[in-house]
């Protein structure tokens, strides 16, 4: 309970901030977001085999598979902001496989409605790509596209505030 009332004062701080102004994200943000990933057992791997258009993925399956995937043959890894985006959209994953218990959000019901207008305003691209998406699929990807937006502060304290550091084990779960 405490985590989802963290989370709650944070998305309320979120929703505030216009996560077009996200400060660019420097080695040290991606190094402690990776850390605080690897805190909850997740493993990171780069591959240099992903299909072409993949940036990374999360996968879950429990007591099989916990691992976030950057996809090094697609990105340009020297580019601290482009292996920025991709741990900040994965994470959301991760949020959401850890939240599934409890209806595998990132965000509440009630502040989804905003996260697609502002997602819809800065990046209007982003939304169209959902649109192959079932209704699920596509509120997961809205979450974790809208998650990339942020500064890496603020995505770092809300991984913090998450059910990820309250749960040994997550329900069984797959994101892409």
């Amino acid at each position: 309970m405490r985590a989802e009332q963290n989370v709650k004062r944070f998305l309320a701080l979120l929703l505030v901030l216009a996560p077009g102004t996200a400060l660019a994200a420097t080695q040290v943000d991606i190094d402690t977001l990776a850390e605080s990933i690897r805190s909850t057992g997740t493993k990171i791997v780069e591959s240099n085999t992903c299909e072409k258009g993949f940036q990374g993925y999360y996968q879950f399956e429990d007591k099989k598979i916990d691992q976030l995937t950057v996809c090094a043959n697609n990105i340009d890894m020297k580019d601290p902001d482009q292996v920025w985006e991709v741990y900040a959209h994965e994470v959301t994953h991760i949020v959401q496989a850890c939240d599934k218990a409890e209806g595998g959000r990132a965000f509440s019901d009630s502040y989804f409605p905003r996260i697609y207008r502002e997602l819809q305003q800065l990046n209007p691209s982003s939304v169209e790509d959902t649109s192959l998406y079932g209704s699920w699929d596509k509120r997961q990807e809205i979450e974790a596209r809208y998650m990339e937006l942020l500064p890496p502060k603020d995505v770092i304290e809300f991984f913090h505030g998450s059910l990820c550091f309250e749960q040994q084990q997550r329900p069984q779960s797959t994101s892409r």
